[in-house]
């Protein structure tokens, strides 16, 4: 898969779960999840590096996110705009 592209599932209020676990996912792109406000819940792949632009902006509900068990890099500008989240990004050194 590689990447799940831009505005994949933009607007997409009733997504509460995403398990990416499971894919070859290495990029998510600028936003791919914007304004799924009931998303609460998400599941990174191994191969996850780059986490774009707005990927998560206004995913209000969404309150921890585990990367520990990804190759993650780079988390790029307002990736988690709008909500407290960067605090509880676990673990990630910028």
């Amino acid at each position: 898969m590689g990447r799940l592209h831009e505005n994949l599932f933009k607007g997409f209020n009733f997504l509460k779960k995403a398990d990416l676990s499971d894919s070859n996912v290495t990029t998510i792109c600028d936003s791919a999840f914007k304004d799924c406000s009931s998303l609460d819940e998400i599941s990174f792949p191994k191969t996850l590096t780059d986490i774009q632009d707005f990927a998560f902006y206004f995913c209000n509900e969404l309150m921890d996110v585990d990367l520990s068990n990804t190759q993650i890099t780079r988390i790029r500008d307002f990736s988690f705009q709008e909500f407290d989240i960067l605090p509880r990004l676990k673990p990630w050194d910028s």
